[in-house]
């Protein structure tokens, strides 16, 4: 019983759980999802990805990579609008992810700019539903560093600037102690290390 963000599940651990010798191996995998900012390890689960720190929680954990954010559109949109400078991000539509809503105001921080004063806003729960929203030209988004590179590659989405934006934050797979033992949890353990562990 794995517990992923979603946005984590759909495009970093499905893409390489298909590819892997784990699909092969006999051991029953049931995910299911809980929000990124859900810091708590779910009592159903016996692995979760939690992104935080949840060493205080007294959960055994492994750290696998840490989260980034870079600002992005798409290819059009950034044509039709010409964004060169930070200042040019004023006016436009942002896109937020609603259970993170001080992104920007923390990328603008770590960046040692104003935050941007938008057009307007849409926002949304779903990382998912952001990176879509940004492809579809609807705005431009802080998209989550390593694990939307594959819209990137397609791409869907282009970086407006350069620097990937550390959130200090990390992703962690984590499990209760006394479940460390158990040779199925274990294995898929071992495995979700040996895939991220250091993701950049």
């Amino acid at each position: 019983r794995l517990c992923v963000p979603p946005f984590f599940l759909s495009e970093a651990l499905l893409p390489r759980l298909h590819a892997s010798e784990m699909s092969s191996q006999q051991i029953d995998i049931r995910v299911s999802t809980q929000s990124s900012v859900e810091t708590d390890h779910p009592p159903d689960a016996d692995l979760s990805i939690l992104l935080g720190d949840p060493k205080r929680k007294r959960l055994a954990t492994h750290r696998l990579c840490p989260r980034s954010v870079v600002v992005a559109c798409s290819p059009g949109y950034l044509e039709a609008h010409r964004i060169e400078t930070y200042d040019d991000l004023n006016g436009r539509t942002l896109l937020v992810h609603e259970k993170n809503d001080d992104s920007w105001e923390i990328w603008a921080e770590q960046v040692g700019v104003q935050t941007p004063t938008p057009g307007k806003l849409l926002r949304s729960d779903s990382m998912l539903a952001i990176a879509r929203a940004a492809q579809q030209g609807l705005g431009i988004a802080l998209i989550s560093w390593p694990l939307g590179r594959p819209w990137f590659g397609e791409n869907s989405l282009v970086r407006v600037f350069d620097e990937e934006v550390e959130t200090g934050n990390n992703f962690y797979v984590a499990m209760r102690p006394e479940d460390e033992g158990r040779r199925a949890v274990r294995e898929l353990c071992d495995w979700i290390v040996k895939e991220f562990e250091n993701l950049a």
